[in-house]
Order: structure tokens, then sequence, then C-alpha cells
């Protein structure tokens, strides 16, 4: 077996990774694991005792391993590690195949970064042989310089990656598509204090939402959307959750209700004296609203007109003259029966009596009445109305 093979597959699919990827990342699978799951995955008879120990049992390759062997790429959605090679050597093919499935295995971790330009060994020479020197290959790879950075560096780069991934993908999970598209919709309207300001941030958010959500609800690979989307995305995207328009957000996807999410949102970023401009109803609580009534069977209860006479019903009015009495009951007798049974009464005076006194006693007696009308009265005036439809549900509990 060629190990020059193996050991270039290795190199060029980790140079294939870095030249279509800007950010690689590390699996969550030890070093450790991963050297052993490459001296078992060894078939039978292939991994012999040499001198020692058995052949492939390198100082220089375990290091090599440890150190970037759980580096992965992500192509297009999909993740790639550094062992997804062909190789013309079915051992070394069987070793790398179970690398591959066991890194793929694992979610992503961490970014990738090293300390170092390169990692392992290219090849060292034994001397202490009778056919003179022996050449021994190990795996190896030159590393490009924006994943080289010092071990102080490493840590806040890993932090704030992990951070931002954190905050993002509980963005993507928590903050519903309708708090959203409210929120875009009181901008549209000018309901939302600056909210033109948020406006595109909310727009990127809303695409990457509705993406998050196309995919299966299956951890790795919306875990590996998060990630690979890193990269791309404004900061302020990645953490919409921690801004004002996030803490809106986060109220309206909690059922908070809207005017009460609206009014904590400007107690947070507008003047003392700012007055919110427009109601808050949006074209969706408007297309919610008219659902619900149309569920309900009272759509048509909302076409309403002036009542008539013949709307109303006799037993609902306190008090109807002459020409509106037949109409309301159909009966004229019944005017005149009601007027023989009255007994004329001279008032002396005019005198204000309560108008409970009025109802109970003197209405049921009058024939007719006036009304004295004055300016400051007008606040009382009142309209009935009643529906297009007469076959229209109650709108009110009362029927009248």
């Amino acid at each position: 077996m060629n190990f020059l093979r193996f050991k270039t597959a290795v190199a060029r699919q980790f140079e294939r990774l870095e030249h279509d990827c800007d950010r690689l990342f590390r699996a969550d699978v030890s070093g450790s694991d991963l050297w052993e799951a490459y001296l078992a995955a060894f078939p039978p008879g292939t991994n012999s005792i040499f001198r020692t120990r058995a052949e492939y049992d390198c100082s220089c390759c375990r290091q090599f391993i440890k150190a970037i062997g759980n580096v992965v790429a992500i192509i297009d959605g999909q993740v790639e590690s550094l062992w997804d090679i062909k190789c013309d050597e079915p051992t070394y093919q069987t070793v790398a195949d179970a690398l591959a499935t066991l890194v793929k295995s694992r979610p992503i971790a961490d970014l990738f970064r090293h300390t170092e330009r390169t990692a392992g060994t290219d090849k060292n020479f034994e001397h202490l042989v009778e056919n003179g020197p022996r050449t021994w290959n190990h795996f190896f790879v030159n590393i490009p310089p924006r994943f080289v950075c010092s071990g102080v560096e490493i840590g806040l780069q890993l932090s704030e990656a992990r951070a931002t991934h954190d905050v993002l993908k509980r963005s993507l999970e928590e903050l519903t598509t309708e708090s959203v598209d409210t929120v875009l919709e009181l901008i549209a309207q000018g309901s939302l204090y600056r909210g033109n300001e948020h406006r595109s941030t909310l727009k990127i958010f809303q695409r990457l939402k509705r993406d998050y959500e196309g995919l299966p609800q299956r951890f790795e690979e919306r875990d590996v959307f998060v990630w690979s989307i890193l990269n791309s995305v404004d900061g302020a995207v990645a953490r919409i959750r921690n801004t004002a328009i996030g803490t809106l957000l986060i109220d309206l996807s909690g059922g908070t209700e809207l005017e009460e999410a609206v009014r904590r949102f400007e107690a947070v970023v507008a003047p003392q004296n700012y007055k919110r401009p427009t109601a808050l109803v949006t074209p969706k609580m408007i297309a919610a609203a008219k659902e619900k009534l149309s569920e309900l069977g009272l759509l048509s209860a909302l076409q309403r007109r002036y009542a008539r006479l013949e709307d109303l019903n006799i037993n609902d009015v306190l008090f109807a003259d002459r020409s509106a009495r037949s109409t309301l009951t159909g009966d004229v007798f019944d005017d005149l029966t009601t007027k023989a049974m009255r007994k004329p009464k001279a008032l002396d005076k005019i005198e204000k009596v309560p108008i409970d006194q009025f109802i109970t006693e003197i209405l049921p007696r009058a024939e007719s009445i006036e009304v004295m009308f004055e300016n400051r009265h007008a606040g009382n005036l009142v309209s009935l109305i009643a529906p297009d439809d007469p076959t229209a549900n109650l709108l009110f509990k009362l029927s009248n």
C-alpha cells in the first residue's frame, strides 16, 4: 500500500475546503477519539506490528489528526469533512470513510483556528537501515493565514462566534414570523417610532426566518444553517434579539398585546412627549377580524343603516305618538282604547320632576310630547341603527 496516495488525497481535500469556503469549522469530536477511530478502522491484517507497535501508530500522524482531524466545511448547505476523499487504495478508503462518518455525525462546535502555519509533518527519514535512508510520509497540510492566530486571539474569536451563533439560533427559534410581519406592517404605516431605521434589518431577518422554517425540524440541519450564515449576516441581524427592536419582537412572540408591546418599546426609545401618529391597526389584524366575523356569521351584520319605525318593537318603546303607534303595532284601535282610559288632568303650573317619576307616572298618560332642545343638549343625541340584512345574526348581546 502506498501511504503517499492517502496523504495526498487528504491534503487536496483540505485545499478544496479552504478554497471554496471563507470559514472552516470544527466538529464536536475530540482528537483522542479520532485517533482511536483511525487505528480501529484499518481492516484486520493491514496494520500489523512493525518492530514494537502497529505500523500506522505514528506520532506524527497522531499529532495531525488531533490538530485538524475534526475540520469540516459547509458547502451548498452540506457538511464536508477532511476525510471525504477518493483514494484508489481500498484500505485507506475504508479508514477515510470511517473517520468521515464519525466527524459528520457530530454537530459543529467552533470555528477552525490554528496557531501554526502548518499541521503535521510532511516526511522524515530513518538512516539506521541496511539499504540506506528510508523515507516516512505523514499527513501534512499548509494552513492559510486567515485561519492562523495566537492562542489568546483564538479564544476571543471562538467565544465571539459561539455567542453570535447562539443568539442568532435562539432568535430564529423563538421569534415568530407573525411578530416580524406585524412590526414591518407598523413601520410601513408609520406607527412605530423611528421604525424605518430597523426596516432593513427586519427584512433580512424575515428572509432568514422563512429559510430556517423551511428546513426539516432536525437539530443537525438547522444548526448547520445557522453556522453557514454567520459570515454573511450583519451583526445587527445576527444579534437582533439583543436590540431594542428585538425586545418588541420578543414581546409579540410571547403573546403580549400589541398596544402594550409597542408602549414598552416606545418607553425605551422614544422621547417622553412622543405621541404616536396613527393607530396600531395593521392590515393583517383587519384581515383576521374579518375572518373571525365570517366564522361567527356576523359579517353581514356590520352593514348598518338608520333604523325605521318598522324596525322597532313596541315592547322596547316607552312612548309613541299617534303617527308611529299604528306603524309599530299595526292596530289603530290601541290608540283609541288608551285615550279613552285616560282621565284629563289640569296642570296649574310647570314643575320639575325626576326622570324616574316622569317615566313611570307622566309618560304613560301623555298624548304628545314636545322637546325644548338647547345647544348644550347636543352631546346627548344618539342615532338608532339597524342591519341592512334582516337575516343577520345579532351583533350585540341585547336584542334592542
